[in-house]
């Protein structure tokens, strides 16, 4: 599992004198253990770690959200336990002290100790559930907003949605997944144009439990 980290938040934060120390996200965070996985099923944290790729306070991510904070500090604090989030900067405001928060890494997938040690089933219920249950939600809030949405013109079609089971020589399922990669590759990062909007995608490639006929 990949969650790759994209979307920017417009920094609307007032100047404040502060002591930073803020670091960029690393590349990748390796994840060893199966409860660390299960907590990035929930829609709220994943989308915490996607909009922390740029320093904010728990108020600020909270009016990115239109959530009220104290819906946050939950899991704020379980993310920061686990080392997915950071503090990484505080200011004074008045008289408290407010913590700005970043994601710790651009990319979270489990480790190679964890996919050795665990079972088929803990490993899909970590990995795969996570993925699966996050972009469920996110597509329903999509389509409640009407951002998202089944439209028969082509020429108007923002979203795809599609299942198929073909047999593949071993040769062809490694150029299918290269090629499939570069793809994606090439819309890794941020489009400058002042429209653009967030953008999701989900891909997953497998060869499937069906038995050839």
């Amino acid at each position: 599992m990949n969650i790759k980290v994209t979307i920017m938040i417009m920094d609307r934060r007032p100047h404040v004198e502060s002591n930073s120390a803020v670091k960029y996200p690393e590349d990748l965070f390796e994840i060893d253990d199966a409860e660390t996985l299960e907590m990035l099923a929930d829609p709220v944290r994943v989308e915490l770690i996607e909009r922390l790729i740029d320093p904010a306070s728990v108020t600020e991510v909270a009016e990115a959200m239109g959530v009220v904070r104290t819906r946050l500090y939950h899991h704020v604090r379980l993310l920061e336990e686990a080392g997915l989030i950071r503090v990484v900067e505080t200011r004074q405001r008045r008289a408290i002290l407010e913590k700005i928060y970043q994601s710790t890494a651009k990319r979270f997938q489990p480790s190679r100790r964890f996919l050795a040690e665990a079972s088929p089933r803990q490993a899909v219920a970590a990995i795969v559930d996570s993925a699966f249950t996050v972009t469920r939600a996110d597509i329903t809030r999509s389509f409640a907003e009407g951002r998202a949405g089944f439209d028969d013109d082509e020429s108007q079609r923002t979203m795809m949605l599609n299942r198929s089971v073909v047999k593949l020589s071993g040769e062809r399922l490694h150029e299918l997944v290269t090629e499939l990669g570069a793809l994606l590759d090439r819309y890794d990062d941020d489009d400058p144009d002042p429209t653009a909007v967030p953008v999701a995608f989900l891909a997953v490639v497998y060869p499937s439990s069906r038995r050839a006929p």
